[in-house]
């Protein structure tokens, strides 16, 4: 089973999705000659959605295609991916999949039939794939592709242009900043305005999060994004109490005390503003009201956060750049197709494939009606020129750096016991640090003694 802390469940990817499948939405085809009817099996979507919008029936240019669902409510969710995707592929015997989640261990057990011979003969252009997903999509070491991903997440910083202007702070679009250069300009921002009302410099959303924990995920998130290991998975050697983690956790509590970063009690009078409804959902854009209105110089945000502030009148600019750090930490696969190795049916399920995740699929959802793109796309479309004209902006920061070699959102390498002690005691440390009871240095030797001890009894003989 996967052990998360709380922190994931605020950014964890909108969609159709209940662990580990979503649901896509599709449209109209123009009739081709000479088909051949065939009954394909798809597993990962919710008939309700999928016949609203088509009916129960597709023509690709070679197929008649008869859609036969996978109950959505039988699909396998008690065990791991790898487990539930065979139980899936026993059970039902799907021609398709939709998945959300990591792919990696899915490929490397030969679970996905690769596409590479489907791509090149039928001439899709799988350079419209963004950068940023394809390491999840493809065998490490090796650039064959083993799925579509229709739809994704990922993260970037969003700025209040407006307040930056005001005090003469430049931040670049293109080059990501580290974190130690983000608190530098977060600090040229006064606490105030010129009428005493409060100025958050760096939103770290989540109202009823301890400060502990807000500090855990940030810190978290710019390990992540330099590839940086706190238990090695293969050995279970840890390195928490290295230079590298202490500077880390040094730079997060010292940004904290100078209240660069948000603090429980900053969020809660926006918070205190929102009706009960929107209380309850704050998992959504509620969650970053401080910045939404105004009150806010930056904050990490998705897509969500965009179709927002691209469809509300703001009284102030506003952009976004690069996530801090060199790899984008949240990528996230949303909506990704794929075929069963076993199916017999394979050319038909990627005529399928191909056709729903076409750029004219995505170009139907765009012209839909005014505003349903920012609805129906609560990720992003594989298709980003598309969504990027469409919205008269770049989108670069989304998807222009590497993706870390972990995502925030995927399961943990680690064993459960591992990936809680770390969660626990970095709690626990981090607030003894908060309240000066211990340094640092002290924190990350106490919690290296801790792993250490709990990693030898369930490493040993390895």
């Amino acid at each position: 089973m996967m052990t998360v802390h709380p922190r994931f469940f605020s950014r964890a990817l909108k969609s159709f999705v209940i662990v580990g499948f979503g649901a896509f939405l599709f449209g109209c085809q123009e009739s081709a000659p000479e088909t051949q009817a065939i009954t394909l099996k798809i597993a990962g979507v919710m008939p309700v959605f999928f016949e609203a919008q088509y009916g129960n029936s597709i023509r690709t240019e070679n197929y008649d295609i008869t859609i036969e669902f996978v109950p959505y409510e039988l699909i396998p969710r008690d065990g791991g991916p790898s487990e539930n995707l065979e139980n899936l592929y026993s059970s039902f015997q799907p021609d398709v999949v939709n998945w959300s989640g990591a792919l990696s261990p899915l490929i490397d057990q030969g679970l996905l039939a690769p596409l590479d011979v489907y791509i090149q003969k039928s001439g899709f252009d799988a350079s419209v794939i963004p950068d940023v997903l394809k390491q999840r999509i493809t065998k490490e070491g090796s650039n064959e592709i083993y799925a579509i991903p229709n739809r994704f997440s990922t993260e970037a910083l969003f700025y209040n242009r407006s307040m930056l202007d005001q005090f003469e702070i430049e931040l670049s679009d293109a080059s990501p900043l580290s974190w130690e250069q983000l608190f530098q300009l977060a600090a040229i921002v006064p606490p105030e305005d010129g009428q005493g009302n409060a100025i958050i410099r760096l939103l770290e959303t989540g109202e009823d999060e301890s400060d502990a924990n807000k500090l855990f995920s940030l810190i978290r998130i710019a390990a992540l994004a330099e590839n940086l290991q706190a238990i090695n998975k293969d050995n279970g050697d840890v390195y928490v109490n290295s230079s590298s983690w202490q500077k880390l956790w040094q730079t997060f509590i010292a940004a904290f005390n100078q209240k660069l970063i948000s603090s429980s009690e900053d969020i809660k009078p926006f918070i205190e503003q929102l009706d009960d409804e929107q209380s309850l959902r704050m998992d959504d854009v509620h969650r970053f009201k401080p910045f939404t209105d105004g009150r806010a110089a930056f904050v990490l945000g998705n897509s969500e956060l965009l179709f927002y502030l691209q469809r509300e009148e703001l009284d102030f600019e506003w952009g976004i750049a690069p996530q801090p750090g060199t790899y984008q930490v949240f990528t996230q696969l949303a909506e990704a197709l794929l075929i069963n190795p076993s199916s017999e049916h394979k050319d038909a399920a990627w005529e399928l494939i191909s056709y729903l995740s076409s750029a004219e699929q995505t170009q139907r959802f765009l012209l839909a009606k005014p505003g349903d793109a920012n609805q129906l796309f609560s990720n992003f479309p594989m298709h980003m020129d598309l969504l990027e004209q469409h919205l008269n902006r770049s989108l670069a920061p989304f998807y222009n750096q590497p993706s870390s070699q972990e995502s925030y959102f995927d399961a943990s390498p680690l064993p459960d016991v591992l990936s809680l002690a770390i969660y626990e005691s970095s709690l626990s440390l981090i607030e003894e640090v908060l309240k000066e009871s211990l340094s640092v240095e002290e924190a990350l030797e106490q919690l290296q003694v801790k792993l250490e001890s709990i990693s030898a009894e369930l490493f040993e003989g390895e």
